[in-house]
């Protein structure tokens, strides 16, 4: 459970990192700030074939489930 909120929180900060200069949604590139994660793996991810697909496909799998 520790190793799983330390990866959350890891998440983040990587996430505000990246996006501290610039903000998605008022740039109108996304829409609402549950959309900022799948955003980030998108535009970091993009040059490596299948890792977007893939967490897109966990991401529904998990909703899902």
């Amino acid at each position: 459970m520790i190793t799983l909120v330390s990866f959350c929180c890891y998440t983040g900060l990587v996430v505000f990192a990246t996006f501290h200069d610039c903000d998605p949604v008022q740039s109108k590139k996304i829409r609402k700030y549950d959309q900022i994660l799948p955003y980030f793996i998108m535009k970091t991810a993009s040059n490596i074939p299948a890792l977007p697909g893939i967490f897109v496909s966990g991401v529904f799998s998990a909703a899902l489930r």
